[in-house]
C-alpha cells in the first residue's frame, strides 16, 4: 500500500512528445500532478446507456482471434476455420430470431460492475462464453458476481472456476505464470517447451483469457496488471519459487538466436533471479554488445553494468577478455577491431557519467601494441595522454587474484599476420 509521488517525471518534455498518465483522484500522484499545473481530465463512472452499449458490443460481436495468426500452421488453420463457422452460424441465428439478452439485465443491476468499464468488459468475457468454448467449459454463473466487490476477487473466482476444467490444468496454470513473469513476451513454442502444454489447450486457453493477453508478432504476454497479480498470488505464493521460474525462462531463451527481444528477456530474467555471474557473461559478449548498444536500449544496458560493478565486476576487464576471444575465433580486420573499440570507448564514457558512491575503483593496464595502434592512426594521439600507453611488458595489478594478461600473444600474432 505505500505510494510514492511521481517526482521522477521531468518538468518539461521535448517538442512533439506527449505523455499521458492515469491515477486515482485524491492520491499522491493526483496531488503531485495538480501542483505542477498539468492539464487533468477527470473520467467519471459510465452511465447505464454506456454500460448497455458495452454489453451489446461484447455479447453480439464475440471476437474469434487466436494467438499466433500463422497461416501455414495446419493446426491453427483447422481451429480458425472451425471458429469462423461457429461465428457465421451464430450470426445467422441472431438475424433469424433476435433474442432478449438475459445477461444485460443482470449486469445492469450490479452497481459495482456496471460503473467500471474494465470490470464490466472482463465480466462479460468470463461469463458470456461463445458456443465453441461452452463445449469445453461450464460458464461462470452470474450469481457469483453479486458477492464480488473488485476486479481482483472476480479474476481469482474465474481462475478457480475454469482452470480445473482444462484437460491439463497444471500446464495451463504454469503457462499463465510464465506469461506473467516475462518482460517482452514468449512465443508459443517457448511456452510449450517450458510447460508441455499441447496445442489444443493453448488455443482454448488463449481464447478464454483473450482480454488479458497481449500478442504482437507471435509474442505473447499477460498485460493486465490485476490478472498478473492474481495469477502470481495464486500459483506462486513463495517469492523464492519465482526465482526458479525466471531461471527456467533464461534456459529456454538462451537456446534462441540473439535478437533485441531475446537479449532483453535474458537480461530481465537473470536480473530478477539475481544471477550476477550469468548476467556478466551475457553483457560482456561482443555480439550482445553490438545488438543492445543502440540509442533505444543503451541506458538500460549501462544501468545493468552499473549494478554489476557493485559486485566487483569490471566492465573494462571483461570486455578486454571478450575482444581477445573475438579476435581468436573470428579473425577480424584491424578496421573491424577499430569499430568495436570505438563503440566500447563510447560506452565507457557514457558509463562513467553514471558513476555513484557504490562504484568501486578499478586499475587497468596501459594500452600496448605499436603496430596495431599505428595502423589505425591512434598511436600518436594516445602517446600524448599521460598514463595511457607503455612499451613495458610488465603490468602491475591491484592484487594477485586480479591479475590478467592484457598482452595475448596469440591474438597479437594473428593481428600482425593480417597487417
Amino acid at each position: 500500500g505505500r505510494e510514492d509521488p511521481p517526482d521522477w517525471l521531468p518538468m518539461q518534455y521535448p517538442n512533439g512528445v506527449l505523455v499521458i498518465v492515469t491515477c486515482s483522484k485524491g492520491s499522491k500522484s493526483y496531488r503531485h500532478f495538480k501542483a505542477r499545473g498539468y492539464p487533468i481530465i477527470e473520467v467519471d463512472s459510465i452511465n447505464d446507456d454506456h454500460a448497455e452499449q458495452i454489453i451489446d458490443l461484447q455479447t453480439e460481436n464475440m471476437p474469434y482471434d487466436f494467438g499466433d495468426g500463422k497461416d501455414d500452421d495446419e493446426e491453427y488453420s483447422i481451429h480458425k476455420d472451425a471458429y469462423k463457422a461457429v461465428e457465421e452460424a451464430d450470426k445467422e441465428d441472431k438475424d433469424a430470431s433476435p433474442k432478449e439478452n438475459p445477461m444485460k439485465k443482470a449486469l445492469l443491476g450490479m452497481e459495482h460492475i456496471k460503473n467500471n468499464p474494465r470490470f464490466l468488459t472482463l465480466a462479460i468475457a468470463m461469463v458470456a462464453l461463445p458456443e465453441d468454448l461452452r463445449e469445453h467449459f461450464t460458464p461462470l454463473p452470474l450469481e457469483r458476481l453479486e458477492d464480488i466487490s473488485n476486479i481482483e476477487e472476480f479474476l481469482a473466482e474465474a481462475l478457480e472456476h475454469y482452470i480445473p476444467q482444462f484437460s491439463e490444468p497444471n500446464a495451463v496454470s504454469e503457462t499463465l505464470t510464465f506469461m506473467c513473469l516475462c518482460r517482452r513476451g514468449l512465443t508459443r513454442k517457448e511456452v510449450q517447451e517450458l510447460t508441455g502444454i499441447d496445442t489444443d489447450s493453448w488455443f482454448v486457453m488463449f481464447k478464454l483469457f483473450r482480454k488479458m493477453i497481449m500478442s504482437h508478432q507471435k509474442i505473447h504476454r499477460i498485460f493486465c496488471p490485476a490478472f498478473r497479480c492474481v495469477v502470481l498470488k495464486k500459483y506462486v505464493p513463495d517469492e523464492n519459487e519465482i526465482t526458479n521460474y525466471h531461471l527456467k525462462i533464461t534456459k529456454t531463451i538462451e537456446k534462441q538466436t540473439y535478437t533485441l527481444r531475446t537479449i532483453d528477456e535474458l537480461v530481465f530474467n537473470i536480473t530478477e533471479a539475481r544471477y550476477w555471474w550469468k548476467l556478466k557473461e551475457i553483457l560482456s559478449d561482443i555480439e550482445v554488445f553490438a545488438i543492445i548498444y543502440i540509442p533505444e536500449t543503451k541506458y538500460e544496458f549501462a544501468k545493468s553494468w552499473q549494478r554489476l560493478e557493485q559486485y566487483r565486476f569490471d566492465p573494462v576487464n571483461e570486455y578486454n577478455k571478450s575482444v581477445e576471444s573475438f579476435v581468436i575465433h573470428y579473425f577480424p580486420t584491424n578496421q573491424e577491431i577499430f569499430v568495436i573499440m570505438i563503440q566500447l570507448c563510447r560506452f565507457f564514457k557514457e558509463l562513467a557519467d553514471l558513476e555513484t558512491d557504490l562504484t568501486p575503483e578499478f586499475r587497468h593496464p596501459c594500452l600496448k601494441g605499436n603496430l596495431e595502434l599505428q595502423d589505425i592512426n591512434l598511436l600518436e594521439e594516445i602517446q600524448k595522454l599521460p598514463g595511457m600507453y607503455t612499451n613495458s611488458l610488465k603490468i602491475q595489478a591491484i592484487r594477485e587474484e586480479e591479475e590478467f594478461n592484457p598482452d595475448n600473444k596469440i591474438a597479437r600474432h594473428q593481428v600482425r599476420q593480417r597487417v
